[in-house]
């Protein structure tokens, strides 16, 4: 069927199944990358996706004694850039994430 073989629906299967499992590394690898205005239109899904992930993060990385350098935290998230970062510590931040010069400590 040539309108399912389109890059662009395909990168839109690839999205919603990247979202149905969860799976915060791909989304956030076709966020870096979807065509046209589509960056725009996973911005609105970025912030729960991001939620779930630092969640799933905590469980892996426990206890608070791990710490996980930052720059891989958020480059797992798409915080790309210097205002990504401040974005990232907040939003760690409200959900009780330590986050310094040390790393991020996820604790339980």
């Amino acid at each position: 069927n040539p309108i399912t073989s389109h890059r662009y629906v395909q990168t839109a299967i690839q999205v919603c199944s990247a979202v149905n499992l969860h799976d915060y590394h791909t989304f956030f690898k076709l966020h870096e990358r979807v065509p046209c205005m589509g960056p725009f239109l996973l911005d609105n899904l970025a912030t729960p996706i991001r939620r779930r992930a630092l969640s799933a993060m905590r469980s892996a990385y426990g206890p608070p004694s791990t710490r996980v350098p930052a720059q891989f935290v958020e480059k797992e998230l798409g915080f790309i850039t210097a205002e990504g970062s401040k974005l990232f510590s907040k939003l760690a931040s409200n959900m009780g994430i330590s986050v310094n010069e040390e790393g991020v400590a996820f604790v339980k």
